[in-house]
C-alpha cells in the first residue's frame, strides 16, 4: 500500500473541520471482456513520492484544508474491490468535495503505477497505457 497524510493541528477535528470527503476508486477493467482481478505495480519511492505531491498541491491550493490522506492499494484486487481512497478534512463541505476529487483524478492520471488484467485462462498488462502526468500546481509555492 502507497500511502501518504498531513495535517495541521489547529485543534481536533470536530471542531475545526465539520466537513469531511471521502472518495474510493475501484480498479477498472480496460482490456478483455470477463476480467476478474487487477495487479497494481509501481517503484515504490515514485509512487509514495508522487501521493504526497498530489497531497501537498491540495494543502496549498485550499489553505483551509485541515487533513488529506490518500491511500493506493498495491497487489493483486478483485474487480470491485477498492483501490484508491482519498479523504479530505476541512471546514467547508464544498472545499472538501472538490479536494477530494481532485486527489482521486490526480492520482489516476499521474500516479506511476502499472496493471496486470487476469480473466478466465490469461492475464497481461492492461492495454489502456497512459502517460504519467505532472501534478498540476506541484511546482507553485
Amino acid at each position: 500500500m502507497w500511502r501518504w497524510s498531513s495535517w495541521r493541528s489547529t485543534g481536533p477535528a470536530s471542531t475545526c473541520c465539520s466537513q469531511r470527503s471521502t472518495e474510493f476508486g475501484s480498479p477498472t477493467p480496460r482490456g478483455e471482456v470477463g476480467v476478474t482481478s487487477l495487479e497494481y505495480e509501481a517503484y515504490e519511492e515514485s509512487a509514495e513520492a508522487r501521493l504526497a505531491e498530489v497531497g501537498e498541491t491540495v494543502r496549498r491550493r485550499w489553505s483551509e484544508v485541515e487533513r488529506v490522506a490518500v491511500i493506493h492499494r498495491k497487489n493483486t484486487l478483485i474487480v470491485g474491490e477498492t483501490a484508491v481512497v482519498v479523504v479530505v478534512a476541512a471546514p467547508d463541505r464544498a472545499e472538501a468535495f472538490e479536494a477530494a476529487r481532485l486527489c482521486v483524478d490526480t492520482v489516476k492520471a499521474s500516479a506511476p503505477t502499472w496493471k496486470r488484467e487476469t480473466w478466465t485462462g490469461s492475464s497481461d498488462w492492461s492495454v489502456f497505457d497512459h502517460l504519467i502526468l505532472d501534478v498540476p500546481g506541484a511546482d507553485a509555492s
